[in-house]
Order: structure tokens, then sequence, then C-alpha cells
């Protein structure tokens, strides 16, 4: 074979081999993520925490609307 061939099958090989480590690296810090999610909020699945963002988010967006009525009803009420 030529020298070149071999060269470039070697370099082939190498990053495969590296590919296969960060690949199994990633596998174990998603698991581990994915650990943290069921111990900190009970949450089995991306889809499980979407929803539970969404629901958040609702909460968050009506917290925020009675806050800016509250403002609004203290500025209405007293000079500034």
């Amino acid at each position: 074979m030529d020298e070149k061939v071999i060269k470039d099958l070697e370099k082939l090989d190498k990053e495969i081999k590296n590919a296969q480590e960060d690949k199994a690296r990633l596998e174990g810090r998603l698991e581990t993520l994915y650990g943290q999610l069921k111990e900190e909020f009970d949450i089995d699945t991306i889809e499980g925490a979407e929803k539970r963002l969404r629901e958040i988010k609702a909460v968050m967006e009506e917290k925020s609307k009675q806050i800016d009525e509250q403002y609004t009803a203290l500025k209405e009420g007293y000079e500034w």
C-alpha cells in the first residue's frame, strides 16, 4: 500500500477513536444530567422538563401581570 494511504487510514482511525471517546463521555454527562433532573425536580424526561418549564413560565407571566396591575393601581392612587 502507498505510504500516504496508510497515513490517511491511521489518521482516520485516530479520529474515529477520538469520536467514540467523546461520544462515551457525552453519554455519561447526559446520564448525569438526567439524574439531576430526576433528583432535583422529579422529572424523568425532556418532555416532562419542557412541560414544567411551560408551567413555570405561565406562573411567571401571571405574577408579572399582577405586579403591573398593582403598580398601576398604586401609581393612580397616589401622586408621585
